[in-house]
């Protein structure tokens, strides 16, 4: 309606706006259709007033909703009802949360990634990290690190690559608007409503001396305001597959393995003492040749030797297959000066190893008050509890044990493996008065109980005052206490217990260890954090044109960890919990069958460490006109690692960043890009490396000669030392083309890290024998994000599709090298190198296998020959070959959902390249060492002329000498193996069927059963060797996993 008149034909005109559904619509954006200049915006109410001219037509629109365009009439005589209708399939807007403050993401300058509850939801996974691999971008999941049987450890995690050289490279994890020291796997995911990560220095720069290496910020669910409450309980059970122990080419089938220790037994390889383990075939070898069998007992068991795997009946009797049960639930709501929130879970997983088992309890409650209509006080509490237990016994702790003995005898009753000593002399032991020695596996899993227990708790509270002109003061404390515990216990007819009783029993047959059960208690665990922050808000919009937001403010944190030494409790009952204390730990014992020690005893020394930092911080934003934002953040953190010098115990980090939206500008008119934006940013964030202090740091111990107490000096202290920079350059456009069906976010950047720790040697002087470290290295990163979204098929029937694709590449700048004399430590453990990745792997250039003796062809001064030992002496470091980087520079994942009504499917594939391993495979005569070792390619070996054209496997040899050079074909590039794969990660369908309780009520509840499919397999991979290159190291990938579940929200 015409309220007034300010001249000639301007008119206020007031309005209100609404969604379909009749509500009021906040902050929708006017403007006008002439300019495109934007008027005003509707309040919190829907409410609007612009001053217009009455032959001006108006814009409004907003995130999500489509524009609607309104001739202005100046004869218009009532208040403007305007109706918007949300577009079909486009997500609300969204709310960056960086664990300061919160912004629209179309007001952001920085890089984020931004993971909605919907998405974190698409998989059951009971780890967050599960729930994040191939939905987030620039985000990268390294399992170098996961060896042998431990394929469901926690992977290295990197954000945008690397940026330190010797400190922690992890991204720093913030819950709920604080730092997070405590392990991230005891966070139930069912609690999780949002996961935001920041990239670049304008998001990041925030966190200062911590986000050197990214940010991960999760917050938890909450209640709302004027909200009916609400009950969600989710209820998902998923099923594995035992893992497939012949994945592992390490290993021979009982016939070769039997061939080769007969031909030992033969040479006369194998020493007949009883300290020296001798393999169950060779004994019955002896046995024979001894004439102490018949030949028909030695044909029994030669042949029950040669049917017998002992993967076949570890994976029988050891494994089993993999459950693991999630049952969650919240209840949250909230009235006009009241919300709350309740949120608990329950998690089992039964690992596929027999006897490995976890079970977790998840609690948390907020509350949250308004007193008056300034302030509100809110607070919550969390508590979690882990307990588990690892008594199985995985087939990789069987790699030393013959193949052919089988777990359980003809009785079926447990068999014995060999271990340690020499069989014939156990047996002797047991027969004459000492205890049985044998070692039984499928006995030691209810024999020995290993448990494991986490505890935390984390409290939270705040306050928010509101004050006039747009100013907001806020206060937060929190407060986290942790505590682990390990203890193990050996039943006293466990081999632990027997094999101590045994080795401790005297000549005259008294027993040093009473024959009972043993406790060990390892080194209780504990942590405390107390952290505090005062914050000063102001927002406010100047007219209809300008956007002002700012914020300033301090934190104090402290962390404590510590431990307390642990204890062994011989002649242990569990049932009274006494034990022998009178325990001799000093004594020098003969002990059987050769050599003396004392009583082992697990008791160390307390540790503790404290660490204290001060921050003070201030972050701005101003736009104009909803085209253009400039942002802006200083931080100042201090802390007490760091060097005595004021001026280095804290570091100044800053960033600043514009971004302008081109698409709200008058000359751009496109009907294929209806929205275009572009960024900018550059600024500074650190990292600290906590194993460092600028005190000299020493630990006690007893000196084993005179039993005095003496001291060590671990690290001389470093009173320069200070925190390392990481300097990052960001560029980014965000586009939508044909009313957003396409929308393409792609991030360039460049990260120069400065004052990095490097090692480096100190004279011999100081007292310090080991590598010092000092803030001097650098290293640059850069690399490209994409991350394209398309709305493929829109309506009943509906097909979206997103790519994620980086590309990320580090390069070293300034490091000094710890002069190398061995040409093998590049091989083994390739230090950093000037203008080299930090992820580089070398190895001996190849030149294929002899057409005469099947053995490496090498070459000294142009010369052909065999001298292996003299070739790789003269080797140097131009020598080798720069084969590639163990990491993926190029990674992403490829989504696509199909939905119809209430049926949704979702298919995940993920993809890496541009990355290489080292392969396992098998030298001339390690067969023969004096651990043995086996391989597949036993059998692709050379034996005749011409086999050089088909494989690189070097002829038999009789024994491990160098001079076969076997090491020269191990650590060679022939082994290096392209790690380019595609997978599908998973497989996703749910059903969402609307319940009403009743024809009578608006009450209302939905009803969504799930299904899916986790580790689906590889769809291609460069390497025909079948390995996955994700797990190179581990003895077998992930196996498949089934889930199935329920949601039902009331």
């Amino acid at each position: 309606m015409v309220d007034s008149v300010f001249g000639q034909g301007t008119i206020a005109l007031k309005g209100i706006v609404l969604n379909q559904h009749n509500r009021p619509l906040p902050a929708v954006v006017i403007s006008r259709i002439s300019d495109r200049r934007t008027v005003g915006r509707s309040d919190d109410n829907g409410l609007f007033q612009v001053n217009v001219t009455g032959s001006d037509s108006l814009r409004f629109s907003h995130v999500g909703y489509r524009p609607v365009t309104i001739a202005v009439s100046e004869d218009a005589k009532e208040q403007m009802t305007v109706h918007m209708h949300q577009l079909e399939n486009v997500m609300e807007e969204v709310l960056i949360n960086t664990g300061y403050y919160s912004i629209p993401k179309e007001r952001a300058t920085g890089a984020f990634s931004h993971i909605d509850n919907e998405l974190l939801n698409r998989t059951n996974g009971a780890s967050i990290l599960d729930r994040l691999e191939g939905v987030t971008s620039s985000v990268l999941f390294d399992r170098r690190n996961l060896v042998g049987e431990n394929v469901n450890g926690r992977p290295e995690i990197r954000v945008r690559g690397l940026n330190t050289i010797d400190s922690d490279s992890s991204p720093l994890i913030v819950l709920d608007n604080f730092p997070y020291d405590g392990d991230i796997s005891t966070i139930n995911p069912n609690d999780i409503e949002t996961v935001t990560v920041l990239k670049d220095a304008a998001a990041a720069s925030i966190w200062g001396a911590k986000a050197g290496n990214g940010v991960i910020v999760i917050n938890t669910k909450q209640g709302n305001y004027n909200k009916p409450t609400a009950i969600s309980f989710t209820t998902n059970h998923s099923f594995g597959k035992k893992p497939d122990l012949f994945y592992n080419q390490k290993y021979l089938p009982s016939t070769a393995v039997m061939s080769i220790q007969k031909e030992l037994f033969e040479r006369g390889t194998y020493l007949e003492q009883n300290q020296t383990r001798i393999p169950a075939y060779v004994e019955l070898l002896i046995a024979q040749r001894d004439g102490k069998i018949s030949e028909q007992h030695f044909a029994d068991q030669e042949a029950l030797f040669v049917r017998t795997d002992l993967r076949e009946q570890w994976s029988k009797y050891l494994y089993r297959t993999l459950y693991m049960g999630q049952y969650s639930l919240g209840i949250n709501g909230g009235t006009g000066k009241h919300r709350y929130s309740f949120n608990t879970g329950y998690d089992r997983n039964d690992a596929t190893i027999v006897g490995n088992e976890n079970r977790r309890i998840n609690l948390g409650f907020q509350n949250a008050f308004k007193i008056g209509n300034n302030l509100e006080l809110n607070g919550g509490i969390w508590y979690t509890s882990q307990y588990s237990t690892t008594n199985g016994l995985g087939y990789s702790s069987a790699l030393n044990t013959d193949i052919y003995l089988p777990l359980v005898d003809e009785n079926g009753d447990p068999s014995y493996q060999t271990r340690t000593y020499r069989l014939r002399y156990l047996r002797d032991i047991a027969t004459n008065g000492g205890f049985d020695w044998l070692y039984r596996p499928i006995d030691e899993v209810r024999l020995t109980d290993n448990e494991n227990r986490e505890m935390e708790w984390r409290i939270n509270t705040g306050l928010n005052y509101q004050l006039p002109l747009g100013i907001q003061i806020q206060a937060f404390y929190q407060y986290t206490q942790g505590t682990g515990k390990e203890q193990t216990y050996h039943d006293k007819d466990s081999y632990f217990t027997r094999n101590l009783v045994n080795r401790f029993t005297q000549s005259n047959g008294s027993r040093i260890i009473p024959y009972g059960g043993i406790m060990e208690y390892e080194q209780p665990r504990e942590h405390q954090t107390h952290s505090g922050r005062l914050q000063v808000n102001y927002n406010r919009s100047l007219g209809s044109l300008h956007e002002l937001s700012a914020l300033a403010g301090t934190e104090i944190r402290q962390t404590v960890f510590q431990t307390i030494p642990g204890m062994t409790l011989y002649n242990f009952n569990p049932e009274t919990w006494s034990a022998d204390f009178m325990v001799d730990y000093k004594t020098l014992y003969p002990t059987r069958p050769t050599g003396s020690s004392r009583i082992p005893s697990r008791a160390l020394s307390p540790s503790k460490n404290n660490g204290r930092n001060l921050s003070y911080y201030g972050n701005a934003s101003y736009g104009f006109d909803n085209r253009y934002v400039w942002s802006g953040s200083i931080r100042w953190d201090g802390s007490n690692l760091l060097g005595v010098k004021s001026n280095q115990r804290g570091t100044v980090l800053w960033s600043t960043g514009i971004s302008w939206n081109m698409g709200n500008e008058l000359f751009f008119k496109n009907e294929t890009v209806n929205q275009l934006r572009l960024r900018a940013t550059y600024g500074s964030a650190g990292n600290i490396d906590k194993s460092q202090s600028h005190y000299p740091t020493i630990s006690y111990t007893v000196d084993e000669i005179t039993g005095l107490p003496a001291a060590n000096l671990n690290h001389p202290g470093n009173p320069a030392l200070k925190w390392e920079q990481v300097n990052t350059l960001n560029v980014g456009i965000d586009a939508g083309f044909f009313e957003n069906r396409i929308t393409l976010a792609l991030d360039l950047y460049h990260k120069k890290a400065k004052d990095l720790l490097g090692n480096r040697i100190l004279d011999p002087s100081t007292g310090v024998t080991a590598i010092f470290k000092m803030n001097y290295a650098g290293m640059e990163t850069q690399g490209l994000d994409v991350q394209l979204s398309s709305k493929n098929i829109k309506g009943t029937f509906a097909w979206n599709t997103d790519l994620l694709l980086n590309y990320t590449l580090n390069k070293i700048t300034n490091f000094k090298n710890i002069p190398i004399t061995n040409i093998t430590e590049y091989i083994n453990n390739p230090p950093p190198m000037e203008g080299k990745s930090f992820d580089n792997i070398y190895a001996y250039p190849w030149n294929g296998l002899s057409s005469t003796t099947g053995y490496p062809i090498v070459y000294i001064n142009g010369k052909e020959t065999t001298d292996y030992i003299t070739y790789v002496n003269q080797l140097t470091f131009d020598d080798l070959v720069e084969v590639g980087t163990t990491v993926p520079k190029l990674f992403g994942s490829l989504r696509n959902t199909w939905s119809w009504k209430g049926w949704q499917l979702s298919t995940l594939l993920s993809f890496k390249s541009g990355f290489v391993f080292r392969r396992a495979s098998m030298g001339s005569g390690q067969e023969y060492a004096s651990t043995p070792y086996y391989h597949m390619d036993y059998y692709k070996r050379w034996s005749q002329p011409g086999d050089e054209h088909f494989t690189n496997v070097p002829a038999w040899a009789k024994t491990t000498s160098p001079s076969t050079g076997w090491t020269l074909y191990r650590d060679s590039e022939a082994l290096i193996t392209n790690g380019a794969s595609l997978r599908m990660q998973d497989i996703q369908a749910s059903y969402l069927l609307p319940l009403r309780w009743a024809k009578s009520t608006v009450r209302k509840a939905d009803l969504k059963l799930f299904v899916g499919v986790r580790n689906v397999g590889i769809l291609w991979r460069a390497n025909k060797e079948q390995i996955d290159p994700d797990y190179a190291q581990a003895s077998y990938p992930p196996p498949r996993v089934v889930n199935i579940g329920v949601n039902v929200n009331f």
